[in-house]
């Protein structure tokens, strides 16, 4: 495989049993996606991640970036609030487009919320939804 090729999110697995046994698991989504997710997480750095590719493998080298702790306003917290509590349930998929924030910021953040008991996860894999859960 060339550069372009897995640049373009070509997946060639070497081994196909692993590789689907993780797919099921849930533990991988797709395949070939990897590179655009890593490359989507460092749009906004001063350095992108490289790599190496050798005739049976490739290595892949992640720069250190430091994630500002972005504030948050009373203002944007309530936006979300409202927004949320318009959904009776939602998708990671909704609430990104809401957001406005990557994939992975988005399932940190949903992690985050349930740890906190704001939502629950109803389901799993693609159909995957969240709810709120009342405020008592």
């Amino acid at each position: 495989m060339s550069v372009e090729d897995i640049e373009l999110g070509i997946s060639q697995s070497r081994n196909t049993k692993l590789a689907n046994y993780f797919y099921r698991l849930k533990w991988i989504e797709s395949y070939g996606t990897g590179l655009q997710r890593i490359m989507e997480s460092y749009v906004n750095a001063k350095v992108i991640p490289s790599w190496e590719i050798g005739p049976n493998a490739f290595v892949i080298t992640l720069p250190k970036i430091e994630l500002k702790h972005q504030e948050t306003t009373k203002s944007n917290d309530m936006d979300l609030d409202l927004w949320m509590a318009q959904h009776e349930s939602f998708t990671r998929k909704e609430l990104e487009e809401f957001i406005g924030k990557s994939k992975s910021f988005i399932r940190v953040f949903i992690n985050s919320q349930i740890a906190l008991n704001r939502i629950e996860q109803i389901g799993h894999g693609p159909a995957t939804k969240y709810r709120v859960i009342a405020k008592e």
